[in-house]
């Protein structure tokens, strides 16, 4: 891979080949370093140069040395390295035994002995420069037959976020979703809710600077009890025209989100994992929505 250990592998490796899977699969489970490894089927994903290199560089790696592997192929190379061969056919074992018994065999005839070249050649260049067939299958690997560049390219966007102050568009575009005659009606309840309280405030204080034997406590408790009811009015008319108002935009966010996603290109799915979607459909909309109903 271009990026090499480093190199962002999207949601379920949208970003990869098979083979490319079955490369990484297989360097994650040598990672690990356990002592018993059980391959299923992970060269055929790739050409016969690349599995030589995976057979030599990897399975029959220095790092492989005791370990118990237990490898399920089709590929005949994978046979000459066996220290013990299966062959099982419809889901039954048909034979077992050493490479020397099953050259012997029948079995042995739907393989081609030079196919064995790459493996039996692993001992013997321990201790030599690289073979020509190693060249070959470096030259695979660099020139990217194998590990197409277009499709290491970093495919997943990364999320925006801004931070600082609230642009004007965005107050804007919310006040649209949640219809101007609403904001309007938000606006004149909140105006009016607060004229009422400084009223029934402003009432109270002329009451108590007026206040001597002759007056009306009536008269003053009667004004006083009508700013409280015009308060408590305007008060209730404020909350719920918020309210309604919050929820006619959050209904009509959600609409535009999930008519964006339902007619988006396959592309976007590719490019944005399914976690950050859910995400933007339900945890965010949500503490947007929530955050806006406290703080009015």
């Amino acid at each position: 891979m271009i990026g090499g250990d480093m190199s962002h592998i999207g949601e379920k490796g949208l970003n990869l080949s098979g083979g490319q899977r079955a490369r990484l699969a297989l360097a994650r489970a040598l990672y690990h370093d356990s002592d018993v490894y059980l391959f299923d089927d992970i060269l055929s994903a790739v050409d016969s140069e690349v599995a030589s290199w995976i057979l030599e560089k990897a399975i029959m790696g220095p790092q492989m040395k005791r370990k118990t592997q237990l490898l399920s192929t089709h590929n005949l190379q994978a046979i000459y390295a066996a220290d013990m061969i299966v062959v099982m056919a419809n889901g039954f074992v048909k034979w077992f035994g050493t490479l020397d018994s099953f050259l012997a065999t029948p079995y042995s005839k739907i393989s081609n002995p030079d196919s064995s070249s790459a493996v039996s050649a692993t001992s013997s260049q321990k201790n030599k420069g690289p073979s020509t067939s190693e060249f070959n299958t470096k030259d695979v690997l660099d020139n990217g037959s194998v590990v197409d560049q277009e499709e290491q390219r970093d495919q997943t966007e990364a999320e925006g976020r801004k931070e600082g102050k609230v642009e004007i568009i965005v107050y804007k575009k919310y006040a649209t979703l949640a219809g101007w005659s609403m904001v309007f009606l938000i606006f004149v309840s909140a105006f009016l809710m607060q004229a009422s309280r400084n009223g029934n405030d402003l009432w109270l204080t002329y009451w108590v600077d007026s206040s001597s034997g002759t007056n009306n406590t009536r008269f003053y408790l009667t004004i006083l009890a009508g700013f409280g009811i015009i308060n408590s009015f305007f008060t209730l008319g404020r909350a719920f025209s918020f309210a309604y108002g919050g929820l006619c935009a959050a209904i009509q966010i959600h609409a535009d989100l999930l008519g964006s996603l339902i007619g988006a290109p396959v592309s976007f799915f590719d490019q944005n994992p399914s976690g950050r979607i859910l995400n933007r459909l339900v945890c965010q909309e949500s503490s947007a929505n929530s955050a806006i109903q406290k703080h009015p």
